[in-house]
């Protein structure tokens, strides 16, 4: 899934660890951008 916030979807079709690992990094990047 491409990840529009960001625009980083090199973890797209990767494995569940590097999903989590993807989906953690956006979420600390929000919270630091808001």
């Amino acid at each position: 899934a491409h990840h529009p916030l960001i625009g980083f979807n090199g973890f797209q079709d990767e494995g569940p660890l590097l999903k989590l690992s993807d989906f953690l990094f956006k979420v600390s990047w929000f919270y630091e951008k808001s």
